[in-house]
């Protein structure tokens, strides 16, 4: 019988969009790729973050993964218009507060292949410049 254990984690990777994202809006990264971490199934998503004036209670920060099924064809999406539902792998529920925040996102399914992150702001304000969205890929281990 197989024994299934945790791999160790991949290096963090971590991307710096720079400029503020304002609500109704969104930030898509370059193209990562999960194969060039060693194929990974599963990654661990954090944005950390600080939002000038406090949102709302319960209002949310969505994480999409656009992939490349064909290898070079990205599902639509971009800093302007919403992905497909099914493409969301997560939500960031900030607190009304106007404080750095760290949010994390636990054992998200990795894309085949390339991919693309897009964080869609619906908080209702605007994140200030300086956030950072960072993933760090995983593995099952079968002995």
């Amino acid at each position: 019988m197989a024994i299934q254990s945790w791999n160790k984690y991949d290096p963090l990777v971590t991307i710096s969009p720079g400029a503020a994202l304002a609500n109704g809006a969104g930030y898509l990264s370059a193209a990562q790729g999960a194969d060039t971490v060693g194929g990974d199934l599963l990654a661990d998503f954090r944005l950390s973050v600080t939002i000038s004036t406090a949102p709302a209670a319960y209002q949310p920060i969505y994480l999409y993964l656009l992939p490349a099924v064909d290898g070079s064809t990205y599902s639509s999406g971009s800093t302007s218009a919403i992905p497909q539902d099914a493409l969301r792998v997560g939500t960031f529920i900030p607190a009304a507060i106007t404080t750095a925040q760290v949010l994390d996102l636990r054992a998200i399914l990795m894309p085949v292949g390339l991919f693309k992150i897009l964080l869609w702001n619906a908080c209702g304000q605007t994140l200030a410049s300086g956030y950072t969205i960072s993933y760090r890929p995983y593995n099952l281990l079968s002995q």
